[in-house]
């Protein structure tokens, strides 16, 4: 029984050892990395490069794609809300409004240019959520021609 245990006991030690070698090894290689790449811990390969894409995407085509996530998506709040910022961004600079513009003085200011009542104005570009799909389209259209009402008195 004494000569069992002895062998158990030198089986562990050897592999005890193998495992600290390659451990040591790993550690060591890993250090030789880290100290050609900078020292940092972090491999560092340079700048971001900007690179010309293979293809050009028209601006309507991304704005179908992405309106096609939002309806598969149910997102009909968020894509409201995007179309809204857009045409507020749009319209802050005709108008001499800052992007901090409180949105009564907002729609004050859109209201008188466009020559539309105030809660019309205010409901287009602050309002809820729409309902469906339908609705949201109503709404781009309302947008856009507000818009054109703005830039077009």
């Amino acid at each position: 029984m004494h000569r069992q245990t002895h062998w158990g006991a030198l089986v562990r030690a050897t592999l005890a050892a193998a495992l600290f070698t390659v451990a040591g090894a790993a550690h060591a290689a890993a250090g030789d990395l880290d100290t050609t790449f900078g020292g940092t811990g972090v491999v560092n390969v340079g700048p971001v490069v900007e690179e010309p894409l293979p293809v050009v995407v028209r601006a309507a085509e991304a704005a179908e794609g992405r309106a096609r996530l939002y309806r598969r998506a149910g997102a009909r709040g968020r894509a409201a809300q995007n179309l809204r910022a857009a045409t507020l961004g749009r319209l802050m600079p005709l108008l001499g409004q800052g992007r901090a513009a409180d949105p009564v003085s907002v729609t004050a200011a859109v209201a008188a240019r466009a020559a539309r009542p105030a809660a019309e104005v205010s409901a287009l570009l602050y309002g809820a959520a729409p309902a469906d799909d339908a609705a949201l389209v109503r709404l781009a259209n309302e947008l856009d021609a507000l818009e054109r009402m703005v830039r077009h008195p």
